[in-house]
């Protein structure tokens, strides 16, 4: 069904869909929260940071609503130095009494998880439709018999690209498969060497070798060279699956059956 139908047969919140349901409750939070700090006493401990704070900047008396003001701005300088790596511009005092001053940064923290649940809801339906395009893949990490640090890092593949991460995706994929191999062949060599020597001890054909080189370029890239060159990044997680299949159960789950061969031959 198309996005703009798809809940207009519901009732009560479902007509609406998810993502603005989530901006009304927000936005509902961060007035609620602001009416808050504009009645006496609640928070309990603003009056203790206005005077620990008119204490602290003698000569300055700040009131109660330049203090929210203060706490604003503080977690969008946050916001905005975590996303360019850019010095937060803010005042050098204040910065250093937000880490003395728990109950003052507490707040702040309160306005920065606004920040970042607006920010996820953006990322809610693209993740929906990455986890379910990995239904295959998931199946096949099931029937899979990898050690445990194997299991780890696949876990961590799987999150990294549901959630966007993609370039930390592809660099994973490449320690996955790196483990998986050193588990059947031994450490102490080179990723390059492990391909090597597996294809030498016949656990790689010539075709997953092929694709199990591919995937460590690709990380190579992605950590070495160029952390934006993530491309088919779906592809190395279903190319990653299949080697770590092949080393770890000596099963190929993305082969073309014999019979399908037999028939296109």
């Amino acid at each position: 069904m198309e996005r703009g139908l798809r809940h207009k047969w519901g009732q009560g919140a479902y007509r609406y869909h998810l993502g603005d349901s989530l901006k009304i409750a927000i936005n509902k939070w961060k007035n609620d929260r602001q009416e808050s700090w504009a009645k006496l006493g609640i928070p309990r401990n603003i009056k203790n940071i206005i005077g620990n704070l008119e204490e602290e900047f003698r000569g300055r008396r700040l009131e109660k609503e330049e203090i929210f003001e203060i706490v604003e701005k503080f977690a969008e300088a946050v916001m905005a130095a975590s996303k360019t790596l850019a010095p937060v511009e803010f005042e050098r005092d204040l910065i250093n009494y937000f880490y003395e001053e728990t109950d003052l940064f507490r707040y702040a923290e309160e306005r920065l998880e606004a920040y970042l649940a607006e920010d996820a809801i953006e990322k809610i339906e693209e993740a929906a439709r990455r986890l379910t395009s990995l239904d295959y893949e998931l199946y096949i990490i099931g029937k899979l018999h990898p050690t445990q640090a194997i299991t780890d890092f696949l876990q961590l593949v799987m999150s990294s690209y549901i959630w966007g991460f993609d370039t930390e995706c592809i660099i994973l994929c490449r320690s996955a498969m790196e483990n998986a191999i050193k588990n059947r062949v031994g450490s102490g060599y080179r990723l390059v060497d492990l391909i090597n020597v597996a294809k030498q001890e016949g656990i790689l054909n010539d075709e997953i070798a092929k694709i199990a080189t591919s995937i460590k370029d690709r990380g190579n890239t992605a950590v070495h060279e160029d952390p934006n060159s993530t491309k088919d990044i779906r592809k190395t997680i279903k190319e990653t699956v299949r080697v770590i299949s092949v080393v770890a159960d000596e099963h190929d789950p993305f082969a073309t059956p014999s019979w399908l061969k037999n028939l296109t031959t």
